[in-house]
């Protein structure tokens, strides 16, 4: 993360808290089983607000480079997707051992089956839990690009990418599914033996970045405390979605309850502070190594290492050391031998 970017406060302070949401997210995962208060509280509703949150502030830094979303030179564009992969390649690279661990001791896995697993997973949902969001955001960010370079409106790919997110969610919503015509059900049926779930760069992502693509040039300022009104009716909304229809990959209304937020914090305004660049690069840290020593944990579970006596000590013990882990990475990366670091994040 470039800390010569212009500053965003509100930005930077979001991303934080995602981060941190994220974090807390698979902690509790780990712990807690589907039906539970905890996992429908932090799991199935709060947490789900955190990727878009990076999915739309990423989508505005890329397009806000050029006067408009359609000026965006298209090697930009190609410099910051070949950027995005790269850190995929290495992440997956440093998670790759916990992959390997699972398939050793998996007897019923042959090492080709593994490979060809490890290879579809890559491509089409990723082999660890956070790094989905960069091939999703490689994806979104192409998408958004290539419709905005055919003269389609920022405001006219919002709105068409909010009805790909709506069917998104509808399709995950088992309980829904009834009420769909033939045709959805067919999609459906074929969609997800492929493709596993809907948390994507198509289905997830295009509608945050076309959000942040859109407001890219604009502000709105009018709308600052509305959109704050807005972000916690739709938080509620949110709430009662999941309560009536469960978990799902994705939850219709954090799209609204995301745009104004975005809104808001567009519209929050401050002194340059160095504080915000390195919030900034926390939470990249956090978002990326928060998952190593749950995978650690995990391992030692299964080979009767490690027990636990309660659940949530069990959380905030992971997560700790996923904040700690990721605090001496940033720290270290002050170092003037060791500033390469923030190239991985």
């Amino acid at each position: 993360m470039n800390r010569s970017r212009p500053q965003y406060p509100g930005f930077d302070v979001a991303k934080l808290l995602a981060a941190l949401l994220v974090a807390l997210r698979h902690a509790v995962q780990w712990q807690f089983r589907p039906g539970s208060a905890e996992y429908e509280i932090v799991y199935c509703w709060l947490s789900n607000l955190a990727v878009p949150v990076f999915f739309a502030i990423s989508g505005f830094l890329l397009f806000s480079k050029a006067e408009k979303p359609r000026l965006l030179p298209f090697r930009t564009l190609a410099k910051y997707v070949a950027r995005l992969f790269l850190l995929y390649l290495i992440w997956s690279a440093v998670y790759f051992p916990f992959s390997w661990y699972a398939y050793s001791i998996n007897p019923l896995q042959t090492l080709p089956d593994f490979l060809r697993q490890y290879v579809r997973n890559f491509f089409l949902t990723s082999n660890v839990i956070q790094l989905w969001y960069l091939p999703g955001l490689i994806v979104a960010c192409v998408l958004v690009f290539a419709l905005v370079k055919c003269y389609i409106p920022s405001g006219v790919v919002l709105l068409a990418s909010f009805g790909v997110y709506a069917f998104g969610s509808w399709m995950g919503y088992a309980s829904m599914q009834g009420s769909m015509p033939g045709w959805a059900l067919d999609f459906v049926d074929s969609y997800f033996p492929v493709f596993e779930t809907t948390r994507n760069g198509f289905f997830y992502g295009f509608f945050f970045v076309a959000l942040g693509a859109a407001l890219s040039r604009v502000r709105l300022r009018a709308l600052k405390w509305p959109a704050l009104a807005g972000f916690a009716a739709s938080v509620a909304g949110m709430y009662f979605e999941v309560k009536a229809y469960g978990e799902n990959d994705m939850v219709l209304c954090a799209a609204p309850a995301v745009a104004c937020l975005f809104l808001f914090l567009r519209n929050i305004e401050g002194r340059p502070r160095a504080v915000f660049p390195e919030m900034r690069a926390l939470s990249g840290w956090i978002y990326f190594l928060h998952a190593v020593p749950l995978y650690v944990f995990t391992m030692l579970e299964k080979e009767g290492s490690l027990v636990f006596i309660a659940r949530w000590p069990a959380v905030w013990i992971v997560l700790a050391l996923g904040l700690m882990l990721s605090a001496f990475f940033w720290a270290v990366s002050h170092a003037k031998p060791l500033g390469w670091l923030n190239r991985l994040i």
